[in-house]
């Protein structure tokens, strides 16, 4: 999930989610497809999160469906 144009507020929501989950399983609704995946998890040990400007915070979170 890339995310683009959040503000200050949005970004620490994204940051804290990521820092809660810490491996854990959590469901996830596809925003395209509206399909939902009731065990997922965020893939990868790095997560980067960038604000460079006011409305410009990024990041790009893998989310993966685990059995």
């Amino acid at each position: 999930v890339k995310l683009d144009e959040l503000d200050e507020t949005e970004l620490g929501a994204v940051i804290s989610f990521v820092e809660q989950q810490q491996g854990a399983v959590f469901s996830f609704t596809d925003p395209v497809s509206g399909a939902v995946a009731a065990s997922c998890i965020i893939q990868g040990q790095q997560f980067d999160a960038a604000m460079t400007r006011e409305y410009d915070g990024r990041t790009t979170i893998v989310i993966e469906e685990v059995a």
